[in-house]
């Protein structure tokens, strides 16, 4: 009652894993989103009954009643665009569940606080009890991509508008509900369940997509700037960084 009050949208919990939230985490959050305002990219609000004569305008009088079909199938088609995405958001929490559940019956079997393996290797590693883990050379050329300082980064230009914000990389779904107004989301994909955080972005920069992915969508949406395919851009940007994030010419500047 107290989020409707507020007008506020947090995601399908159903979604995220149950680790991913709690009261320490979404109250501060709460609160964060009840003290922000409108930003001023925000796009003017404009009459629907103006952009609906401007649309029919495109049509002379024999193609009005398409003009009309097109509008309700748009319409219709809006509100069925994320189906997909959530329920594969769904699959995603399961599959999470499902190596969680996998790393504990690990870390019992050998009595220690392992649970750095990967999916393959934890999938072997239950397969055949006798088998050791050794640290993957995912997590070792992370940690070298990681002392790379990358000072500017190109990517496509998915949504236009410059900004200038602190960098929150989002991995986790925890980090979620850290997020503070203005900084700019960097991230490996937006998908519908991150989407409660957009109102407090400056800006979007994404390492997967291009100009129908989700986020891309979003940011347009909300008239923020949004530069995807990004390679390597979550290990290359720490939280904290100032960047500046031009959606024009798809560019990202980390200073």
């Amino acid at each position: 009652m107290f989020i409707e009050t507020l007008g506020l949208s947090l995601p399908p919990l159903q979604n995220m894993a149950p680790s991913a939230f709690s009261r320490d985490t979404i109250i501060p959050f709460i609160i964060e989103m009840a003290e922000s305002t409108a930003t001023d990219t925000e796009a003017s609000q404009v009459g629907i009954d103006a952009l609906i004569a401007q649309f029919y305008s495109c049509f002379d009088e024999e193609r009005k009643e398409t003009a009309r079909e097109l509008l309700d199938l748009g319409r219709a088609s809006y509100r069925l665009r994320d189906d997909d995405n959530i329920y594969l958001g769904r699959i995603k929490r399961l599959m999470t569940d499902a190596l969680d559940a996998g790393k504990d019956r690990v870390e019992k079997r050998r009595r220690t606080a392992d649970g750095t393996q990967a999916p393959p290797e934890l999938i072997e590693i239950l397969k055949n009890p006798e088998q050791e883990s050794g640290e993957s050379e995912t997590t070792e050329d992370k940690e070298i991509s990681r002392g790379i300082k990358a000072r500017q980064m190109v990517g496509q230009p998915a949504s236009p508008g410059i900004s200038r914000g602190k960098a929150r990389i989002i991995v986790e779904q925890s980090d979620l509900f850290e997020f503070k107004k203005g900084e700019i989301l960097v991230c490996d994909a937006l998908d519908p369940n991150m989407t409660f955080i957009i109102p407090l972005s400056s800006g979007i920069v994404e390492r997967r997509g291009g100009m129908l992915i989700h986020g891309a969508i979003i940011a347009r949406e909300y008239g923020i700037p949004c530069v995807t395919g990004v390679a390597q851009v979550t290990d290359f940007i720490e939280t904290g960084r100032n960047l500046t994030l031009d959606g024009y010419l798809g560019i990202v500047i980390v200073d």
